[in-house]
């Protein structure tokens, strides 16, 4: 049964009241305390969904809006057997409110369950609210990108709306993870077709091949959906066409598709003309566009590099020239990526992985006081605890803190699965700090357990046959 929505000003003064404080809590990153509030608010206006999307907010962020497995697992087994049993009979008795009770005291143990956000998208579709459930399963898609049977929902609810175009979006991540199904592919080309079908507003179609008018403009929407093109005219005309799109409705997808296409033209201020335009039009900075536009500059330094090298190997005469502007290009991009990795952490502060990435960019740059307090930081997130202690390791050995400096490679090594690839990696720099405090001895140990795994890591051969060829030499001496 639908569930009428009701706004805030429809709300009673007590429960409005109740509401204006959850907001300011969540403005304060009190979430716990904005929880509390919200879910008993809920409880008594189950329509009420602009206090829903305020309590997801503040559970995502008290969550760190990053999944981790053993939570995942704990959370499981406390809530799971509970949706499967009565989640199922409250949907299959049309019992939506009950249902997003039942959703919201799952979500409240863990958010980030991947049977939980599917169950709240069911309830939430049950209740009638199908684009709040869209919203519900695009953010468990983020928190879980390789879970097919998530994409799937997903696709299916974008179909259920007629929205083939964001179909078409996720349809193209499950063929991605799942190029030899066959029945994927197949799904992918139908909705294809549909998207052709409702961007080119034909009727009357039976196939396929009968949506297109004719070859050429076949070929144009057929191509619009790949990842890249290597043919110049073939480029020329979809900029075109996707540039009619966007003049004709511009969305945020036709924005993104034409930003793309510029980008691969290496029109780099028309693509980030566009993606600036997705951000207007979303109201926000989604991080896969920000990622995005970061990209774009960063080619737009690279394509000015590869000119002036090109420039240097034409004109020798000009070469310090050439040089100089290397130089200053190189270090405008530094500074640039440093920048937004620095605007990044600002916009999500509790996410882990940006301050390590931040971390690594500092430690790069020799700012090893910096670097240490994201890395420091990052540590909180288990996905990222390890290589966070590694990093502060290097910071700590770069300040000549060579005890310390052992300890945290310690520390990190005992957190990894020995069979990681990155563990030699770590193992390294800790022989490499044993050797600079002249623990010679540990040194070679930790280099014998790096040659057992992998005999050409880096130059880990020569520090051994060096230090045995010192060590026999010492005894020549002696004697």
């Amino acid at each position: 049964m639908a569930l009428i929505i009701k706004s805030a000003n429809e709300l009673s003064a007590a429960a409005k009241k109740l509401y204006d404080r959850a907001t300011t809590a969540v403005a304060q990153k009190n979430f716990t305390y904005a929880i509390n509030i919200l879910k008993p608010l809920l409880k008594n206006e189950p329509g009420f969904q602009d206090g829903r999307k305020l309590l997801r907010q503040a559970q995502l962020e008290l969550a760190g809006r990053k999944a981790h497995f053993f939570k995942n697992l704990l959370a499981y087994c406390q809530i799971g057997w509970k949706i499967q049993l009565q989640g199922s009979r409250l949907l299959t008795e049309e019992k939506a409110a009950d249902a997003l009770d039942l959703a919201e005291t799952a979500m409240a143990v863990d958010p980030t369950l991947p049977l939980t956000l599917s169950y709240l998208a069911k309830a939430e579709k049950a209740a009638g609210w199908i684009d709040v459930a869209i919203q519900t399963m695009e953010i468990a898609v983020s928190l879980h990108p390789r879970k097919t049977w998530m994409l799937l929902e997903l696709a299916h609810l974008f179909t259920a709306i007629e929205d083939h175009q964001n179909a078409l979006r996720i349809w193209q991540k499950i063929v991605a993870l799942n190029p030899h199904k066959l029945e994927y592919e197949s799904a992918t080309k139908q909705v294809s077709a549909m998207a052709a079908m409702k961007q080119g507003n034909w009727e009357g179609a039976q196939s396929y091949r009968d949506i297109i008018k004719n070859q050429d403009s076949a070929k144009t929407l057929e191509q619009q959906n790949r990842i890249s093109v290597r043919d110049e005219e073939t480029l020329k005309d979809l900029i075109g066409a996707a540039e009619k799109a966007v003049g004709e409705q511009a969305t945020a997808t036709n924005c993104k598709r034409l930003a793309e296409l510029y980008r691969q033209a290496l029109e780099f201020d028309k693509a980030l003309e566009q993606y600036q335009k997705v951000i207007e039009i979303t109201g926000t900075m989604d991080p896969a566009i920000d990622a995005a536009m970061t990209e774009v500059y960063c080619d737009r330094f690279d394509h000015a590099i590869e000119q002036w090298k090109t420039y240097a190997k034409n004109n020798p005469a000009q070469a310090d020239e050439a040089e100089r502007n290397l130089r200053l290009i190189e270090q405008q991009k530094e500074d640039l990526l440093l920048q937004r990795l620095k605007e990044r952490v600002q916009r999500y502060p509790n996410d882990c992985s940006y301050h390590f990435e931040l971390g690594e960019k500092l430690f790069n740059l020799q700012k090893l006081d910096e670097a240490l307090q994201e890395f420091q930081f990052s540590q909180r997130s288990p996905q990222y605890r390890w290589r966070a202690l590694a990093g502060m390791g290097k910071c700590m050995v770069g300040k000549n803190l060579l005890d310390m400096g052992i300890e945290q490679y310690n520390a990190a090594l005992a957190g990894m699965d020995k069979n990681a690839e990155e563990r030699n990696a770590v193992l390294y720099d800790l022989g490499q700090a044993y050797q600079a405090k002249g623990m010679t001895d540990e040194a070679l140990a930790v280099y014998k357990d790096i040659f057992s795994r992998d005999v050409n890591f880096r130059d880990v051969t020569d520090k051994i046959q060096a230090y045995y060829q010192k060590k026999e030499t010492t005894r020549h001496s002696s004697c």
